[in-house]
């Protein structure tokens, strides 16, 4: 019985070893260089650098508010109103005087801080038109955050520069100062102290350096740049960034007075019938923020419409029939409808205790 022949040993021949095609590796060099030594491109160095490039009017309205002349009133706050004035007005007018670097607005979500801010812009704005532009660029975790290493700092960086640089409108007068506000939302978002990646320790870094430097370019005789930043966790931010904003306001939940005034400005285009008691409606709203008193009005305003579609398809209505639902048709809001309306309303603010203990720690008076 004879046995199969042994395989022969392997044996490099010269030259390269032939694969068949299916075990073909793909070549990814066209040269004798290393394929590990080989640049690829950084998508951080290309489309970023393009799209957040300083002199791009792109980048500078991506963070430029353009104001409305009629803004949204803010009831209250008389305190956090005057702190914003004296930051942009007084040093303007009189150069000698100092100002506030960085303004600190604390308190509940929903009392209206951002609305705060872009109130006293176009108020100033109105006011002084002959004499002082404000400039508002609004920055959010959206805007600042990159997932590239480095490009937050750049970006942040870059909104500063772009303050400093801003131009007033074309055909305003030579003696126009001009002031960019630099307002943070949500400031515990992004610079909270207690994250401690390296990535938000070196754009808090970052922000320090820049609210340090905020006074020396006003000197300067630049355009004159305050950082405004608002939160709702300001025990969060620790305390060297808490020490850079020189005035800290806590913006409190409206009062009895400032309730009534929200209630008629959200009721004012509203038929309310003589049986409510906005009396009663405004004692029983304690401890809701501006935006529950908002939503509160919105509930009780879909009574008359809910009444009217009782037993009603809305598929049956037609163009014509839905332009006669007018509020005389409707009718009016009834006292029914605000008890519902306060009892299912419910407050969504935090944690108010603790928010008065920081005011009474670190709160300017």
């Amino acid at each position: 019985m004879s046995l199969p022949n042994p395989p022969k040993p392997y044996t490099q021949r010269s030259g390269s070893l032939s694969l068949p095609s299916k075990f073909q590796v793909p070549s990814f060099a066209t040269s004798n260089t290393p394929l590990a030594m080989k640049s690829i491109p950084s998508a951080s160095s290309t489309s970023l650098e393009d799209n957040y490039n300083l002199t791009s009017s792109a980048f500078t309205s991506e963070f430029m508010v353009t104001l409305k002349d009629d803004p949204q009133p803010v009831f209250g706050h008389e305190n956090a109103k005057k702190f914003l004035k004296e930051s942009v007005i007084i040093p303007l007018l009189y150069p000698s005087m100092p100002s506030w670097k960085g303004v600190l607005l604390f308190g509940p979500a929903g009392v209206g801080k951002s609305s705060l801010i872009k109130s006293v812009v176009s108020s100033v704005n109105q006011k002084y038109k002959e004499r002082i532009k404000v400039h508002l660029f609004e920055c959010s975790a959206s805007g600042i955050v990159n997932k590239y290493r480095g490009e937050s700092e750049k970006i942040l960086k870059r909104v500063f520069s772009a303050a400093r640089e801003v131009k007033p409108p074309q055909g305003s007068p030579s003696e126009l100062l001009n002031v960019s506000i630099i307002f943070i939302d949500e400031l515990d978002s992004i610079f909270s102290s207690t994250a401690h990646d390296e990535s938000s320790s070196r754009l808090r870094v970052e922000l320090l350096k820049h609210i340090d430097g905020v006074e020396a370019v006003s000197a300067a005789g630049n355009n004159r740049v305050i950082v405004v930043g608002a939160t709702n966790r300001p025990w969060d931010l620790g305390d060297a960034l808490v020490r850079r904003f020189e005035k800290r306001c806590y913006i409190a939940l409206p009062g009895e007075e400032d309730r009534r005034a929200i209630i008629d400005y959200h009721l004012g285009g509203v038929r309310v019938g003589e049986g409510v008691d906005r009396e009663d409606v405004v004692k029983r709203t304690e401890g809701l923020s501006g935006a529950d008193l908002k939503v509160l009005c919105r509930e009780a305003s879909m009574g008359p419409l809910r009444r009217f579609l009782v037993g009603v398809s809305p598929k049956d209505f037609t163009k014509a029939d839905l332009a006669e639902i007018t509020p005389d048709v409707l009718g009016e809001v009834e006292r029914e409808d605000f008890e519902r309306a306060v009892s299912s309303t419910r407050r969504t603010v935090g944690d108010v205790k603790r928010l008065e203990m920081f005011d009474a720690d670190f709160g300017s008076r």
